[in-house]
């Protein structure tokens, strides 16, 4: 550890890395709503735009494109398709986050283990390292348990398609889909719809935002013992 870092962070007021998260996180969201503007065009907007990027592409798919086989493609299966890639992307911004939170605040705290060395998910370390090893007061258990959710939806949309090839993955899948507004389990597989989406950043967004206030909170704390001694 680096003095000059820590440092910095006392300085800083906490994590650099939860205080600047919400702009990334709203940059990620103003993505996805654009890819809503997209996925609410008419099919005559699509098939106008298709036939302007004819020079972009070959007769071969721009006709399938056109076709009535492609439409009801667009209809039933793209939409939940691009929507996963979002949820895919959420996720692996929101570990990220989690992944520099942890180094910053076990930085503060003088940890003497990394959250790298713990056992169990990305999501299940940081837990345990905030919350039990630097004690920070916050995220709330019911914050993490919905990250937990979303966890285990992107890695079924993943691993599977959205598809549960077992039992246990079954009842999973409809577990998710009883508890997260927008998510639909079918015949084949999860489907995802604009509400899952919105649940998903809202609540990635809640806990960001505790998770901000609790290493501000440790900062000032780990400031006032310093002085103290």
């Amino acid at each position: 550890m680096d003095a000059d870092d820590r440092e910095f962070l006392l300085a800083m007021g906490g994590s650099p890395v939860a205080s600047f998260g919400a702009q990334g996180l709203f940059d990620l969201k103003s993505y996805y709503e654009a890819t809503e503007v997209f996925l609410a065009s008419s099919e005559m907007e699509r098939r106008t735009r298709i036939q302007s990027a004819r020079d972009q592409m070959d007769s071969e798919m721009r006709g399938y494109l056109l076709s009535s086989e492609s439409s009801l493609l667009w209809e039933d299966y793209f939409p939940s398709e691009l929507r996963a890639t979002v949820l895919v992307a959420i996720m692996s911004f929101f570990e990220r986050y989690l992944n520099g939170v942890c180094a910053e605040v076990g930085m503060l705290v003088r940890t003497k283990i990394s959250h790298k060395k713990l056992k169990g998910s990305a999501l299940d370390r940081a837990k345990t390292f905030l919350l039990d090893l630097c004690a920070l007061n916050g995220p709330r258990v019911e914050l993490w348990d919905e990250m937990r959710q979303l966890q285990q939806l992107r890695n079924l949309l993943v691993h599977n398609g959205g598809v549960p090839d077992s039992e246990q993955e079954k009842k999973r899948a409809g577990a998710l889909a009883d508890a997260i507004a927008g998510v639909v389990a079918t015949e084949f597989g999860l489907d995802l719809e604009t509400q899952a989406l919105r649940h998903a950043f809202e609540r990635v967004e809640a806990f960001m935002g505790e998770l901000e206030a609790a290493a501000s909170a440790m900062c000032e704390h780990v400031k006032r013992f310093e002085n103290e001694t």
